[in-house]
């Protein structure tokens, strides 16, 4: 006779086996924070204005194992820390250069500075600006990828060809009396 307690203790250790690795699954398809160059495709704020960069590649965020952001502003440089669990991103020293016109790098970083959290959806990066004011989503940047042509043979070593050097006379000796 089976007792109760050791199908109750086997149902709860499958259940929990279950789970676990639906978590695990679930963590695999998530994209991961580090590990990726998130490039900026809009920043949407909710009076529905928004701001999207005409080149996302000049306006990137990086997130390092070590707790540390690399950002690309346009045509300035960022570095800075983030940590999840507190004020997110703190950017720190920058270039100053002053970029074009159509630049939207001062939003850019005032959103990233001004971001308190952040959530994946559909691939993408979301980080929300405090009290609802808005949205930066972020895509993971193309890998460009270097097409390297596939080699069907070995390859051709042709050795180097050396010329012998022409045998050169020696000149005659000066007769005596001569010169």
């Amino acid at each position: 006779m089976i007792s109760y307690t050791s199908i109750s203790l086997a149902t709860t250790s499958a259940i929990v086996l279950s789970t676990t690795l639906a978590d695990v699954a679930a963590q695999a398809q998530e994209p991961m924070l580090t590990d990726t160059v998130w490039e900026l495709q809009q920043i949407l704020y909710n009076n529905d204005t928004s701001l999207e960069p005409t080149n996302p590649a000049d306006y990137t965020i990086q997130f390092f194992e070590d707790g540390t952001v690399g950002v690309q502003a346009d045509c300035n440089v960022v570095r800075g820390t983030y940590d999840v669990q507190r004020d997110f991103i703190a950017l720190g020293p920058s270039t100053l250069a002053a970029c074009g016109p159509d630049s939207i790098d001062d939003e850019y970083r005032r959103g990233l500075e001004d971001a308190v959290g952040y959530l994946f959806e559909d691939g993408d990066l979301y980080m929300d600006l405090p009290v609802d004011v808005g949205t930066l989503r972020f895509s993971p940047a193309p890998e460009i990828a270097e097409e390297i042509p596939e080699m069907t043979e070995d390859p051709i070593v042709e050795e180097p060809v050396i010329e012998p050097e022409p045998e050169v006379e020696p000149e005659p000796a000066p007769i005596r009396g001569l010169w």
